[in-house]
């Protein structure tokens, strides 16, 4: 399933050095509940804030190990706090480095499987969305180039999936690659290519002003017929179980902490993979070439379980 959200990326990672207040500085109200802690203040429904909590510390610590860098703290929304009084507090407060509102009621609901399985997926989908946010924050904190649209960071789109899926939870996404064995997205235009929820997100917006323009001529927007871009799904599909396959397979065989963060930071200063590959790939356990890089990973997709 995908979910699409929007999140906000403000300010530089704060100085977390400084000690952190047990009382939280957001308002409770209703059925929500606040949680102040190290990485975090977490402002959602009370069965769900505790859980939150928790697991943006362990993506901070997942984080810190594939990248070398420690996430400022933040604030999370969950639920209906994202449409309450404490949103508007934060952003007062200005002294967060992101914030993220993430309808975890909602993404749980729409998932399947058993309520445990439902509760990981939606927290695993949160500790996704929170590594865009620190990968972008980290590695390519320059606003976007005039004209240039980009799907997360300044980053290339598949390493910025990438950074997104190593904070996925293994044990809520089956494994990509009995899914890649019908076939893979050549490494050519994988490496270069714009996300293809961009092209979704294109179509979506050609569909609602069409909707829009219907409805101001008193027609039922039930009348509209568009026809998506040919094999756009299936595209988005395959683009996201071959991101989420090369993150699998490059951790495992990844030596030492911090290689993505190492790959990250030389491509931010203008390196391509392949140039970083050569000089640093054999170093890192990783193929000496994009060639070989495409070769291993295809012959891995054809025997991993």
């Amino acid at each position: 399933m995908l979910v699409l959200v929007t999140w906000l990326q403000v300010a530089a990672p704060i100085d977390t050095s400084r000690a952190v207040a047990s009382v939280c500085p957001l308002r409770e109200t209703g059925a929500m509940s606040c949680i102040s802690s190290a990485r975090s203040i977490v402002l959602a429904p009370a069965a769900w804030a505790t859980d939150m909590s928790t697991r943006v510390n362990d993506a901070g610590e997942q984080f810190r190990r594939h990248f070398g860098r420690i996430p400022g703290r933040g604030y999370l929304f969950g639920g209906a706090a994202m449409d309450s009084a404490g949103w508007n507090d934060a952003r007062r407060a200005g002294h967060d480095a992101w914030r993220l509102p993430w309808p975890v009621e909602q993404v749980a609901s729409r998932s399947s499987g058993t309520a445990d399985q439902r509760r990981a997926f939606a927290l695993s989908g949160m500790a996704h969305e929170l590594s865009h946010l620190w990968f972008g924050a980290a590695f390519w904190p320059e606003p976007a180039t005039p004209g240039m649209v980009r799907y997360g960071s300044g980053a290339p789109d598949w390493l910025d999936e990438v950074s997104a899926a190593l904070l996925e939870d293994s044990l809520t996404t089956r494994s990509p690659a009995p899914r890649l064995r019908t076939g893979t997205i050549p490494f050519q235009r994988f490496l270069s290519m714009d996300h293809p929820a961009l092209a979704q997100s294109a179509f979506l917006a050609q569909a609602r002003a069409r909707a829009a323009e219907l409805r101001t001529q008193g027609a039922s927007a039930t009348a509209m017929q568009l026809t998506p871009p040919p094999g756009l799904g299936d595209t988005l599909a395959l683009f996201y179980g071959q991101v989420r396959g090369l993150a699998t397979w490059l951790a495992t065989r990844a030596k030492g902490s911090a290689v993505f963060g190492e790959l990250a930071q030389a491509m931010h200063a203008g390196a391509t993979l392949d140039e970083w590959l050569r000089r640093r790939g054999a170093a890192v356990g990783w193929p000496p070439s994009v060639m070989e890089l495409e070769a291993d990973f295809v012959a891995w997709v054809r025997t991993a379980n």
